[in-house]
This record gives structure tokens, C-alpha cells and sequence, in this order.
């Protein structure tokens, strides 16, 4: 999603023509919260959809989410400071609603109850995630983002500065699969990891008898590789392969070198 300044919104408005007896400032226009994006749960008892409201102090516009359960009054179901919650989804069960947030750790999947709550981090991802699609069962989660930067564009950086080559200026991306479970969420950071003797100096023996297990957020995997762009994602219905649209790179122009392939989910060819 792209965010534009408000000070471009109010550049264009000052372009309008003017009219008579205008019933509204463009102070007021700007400030308008639009509505967009709206998804139903699978047992069709959850609306969500995203709104977006100027926010001035930081001369930006704020997504959020909200939701409309069993037909009441909607309610605000995100609030991520300083950033936007977007690219709502339901996790197949019903029970949860996912949705990517730059909370301090660029953009995560989060997940957040129907019932209310507070959020749950999924991913941590130090690349951050474009978007991404859950398994028809709700056990994985496909996400595709940007490559990280290489150590020979780390190194140029470094030795040059501001360095680019024309054309070339671009990462490729691609998917990533991880293997989602509700325990491993819950778990993640309730139980304290010891690695090293200073960590436990202050530790009772009784917790150092226990070998408490060190639990942290699950890791994913690389699904694709290789020298081009996934512009596009889908699961089958059964969950074993994954539609995908690839092309050479994602500059513009390469949109006519774009293809479509299946992948195995077990095998990855």
C-alpha cells in the first residue's frame, strides 16, 4: 500500500476550481475516512473492512481495521501507533483475523481474536512481508517478500554511497512457507530461553531443574527460488500445490516475459 503526503492531497486541492457558498473546506475533505477492502469470514459471520482516516500530526493516513460480527454495531478491531494495520484476512477456522502491521519490527502477520483482545505476532520476518495467503486448513502461511540485500550491494553501498545502475536497481521476491499452529503463538515468549550462564545466574534452581523448553516464534522457509519475480499467489483447494505468476523481474517491462506455474507444496518442483 502507498501512502501519500498530505501535503500533495492539499497541493491538488488548491488546484480545484473554486466554487460559491462551498459547503466544505479542504481541511474537511482531506479529513473524510473512507471505507475499502471488505472481507467476510468462512462461516459468514464476520465483516471486516479497513478505514482510513487522515492523521495530521504525522502528515500521513492511518488504515485500521474494523469489524461487524453476527450483524451489531462495527467496532475497531486494530491500532497499530505510528503505522497502519492492512491486508485483512480470516484464518480458515473463523476464529481469528490476520493482518500485516509495522509495529517496531517492519511489516508482520499478526492475528487478532473475532472475540476481541489483543494482538498476536506470527512472523518476524527481518526482511518484512508484502502478503500473504493461508493453507486451505490453516495449518502454513505463504507469504512472499523482497530479497535481502546481498553483501556484494552491502559492500558497494559502503564504498560508493548512493550508488545505482539503471535497470537494475531491483530485488526480486519470492515465497516463503511456514507452518502455523495456534500453540506455537500462545507459547512464543511465555517461557524464558537461557543460553548462556548470566542468563540464569538470578534463575531459582528450581526453574534451572525443570529445563524449561525455550519456545520463540516459528521460523519459515524458503518456497521459491531462482533468477525471477512472483508477481501473484494462490492455494489449490486441497492445499498440496500452489498457482503461481512469475516474470523475469519485476520492472514494468518484463510484465511480457510473465508465466503461470503449479508447485508442489511437498516437493517444491
Amino acid at each position: 500500500m502507498k501512502f501519500y503526503s498530505l501535503a500533495v492531497a492539499i497541493t491538488l486541492c488548491l488546484q480545484l476550481p473554486a466554487q460559491k457558498n462551498a459547503s466544505i473546506s479542504f481541511e474537511k475533505w482531506i479529513s473524510l475516512k473512507n471505507v475499502g477492502s471488505p472481507i467476510i469470514s468462512p462461516d459468514g459471520r464476520t465483516i471486516v473492512y479497513s478505514v482510513t482516516s487522515t492523521d495530521w500530526a504525522n502528515n500521513s493516513y492511518d488504515t485500521e481495521l474494523w469489524m461487524s460480527r453476527d450483524r451489531e454495531d462495527p467496532l475497531q478491531l486494530t491500532r497499530t501507533n505510528k503505522g497502519s494495520s492492512i491486508d485483512a484476512g480470516f484464518t480458515p477456522d473463523s476464529k481469528f483475523v490476520s493482518f500485516l502491521a509495522d509495529r517496531g519490527d517492519k511489516n508482520q502477520i499478526y492475528i487478532i481474536s473475532v472475540n476481541g483482545g489483543e494482538a498476536m505476532q506470527v512472523t518476524k520476518d527481518e526482511d518484512g512481508i508484502d502478503n500473504y495467503e493461508w493453507s486451505p486448513d490453516g495449518t502454513k502461511i505463504l507469504y512472499a517478500k523482497s530479497e535481502a540485500e546481498s553483501k556484494q550491494d552491502k559492500n558497494t553501498k559502503e564504498r560508493f554511497g548512493a550508488f545505482g545502475v539503471v535497470g537494475e536497481e531491483y530485488k526480486q521476491t519470492h515465497l516463503w512457507l511456514l507452518n502455523f499452529s495456534y500453540d506455537s503463538i500462545l507459547l512464543a515468549g511465555q517461557t524464558p530461553c537461557y543460553t548462556a550462564k548470566k542468563d540464569s545466574a538470578n534463575v531459582d534452581s528450581v526453574a534451572r531443574d525443570k529445563k524449561q523448553e525455550c519456545y520463540t516464534l516459528p521460523a519459515a522457509h524458503t518456497f521459491t527460488t531462482g533468477n525471477f519475480t512472483v508477481t501473484g499467489f494462490a492455494w489449490s483447494p486441497d492445499g498440496k500445490k500452489v498457482l503461481i505468476n512469475y516474470q523475469s523481474n519485476p520492472l514494468i517491462n518484463s510484465s511480457i516475459t510473465s508465466d503461470i506455474a503449479v508447485v508442489d507444496v511437498a516437493t517444491k518442483k
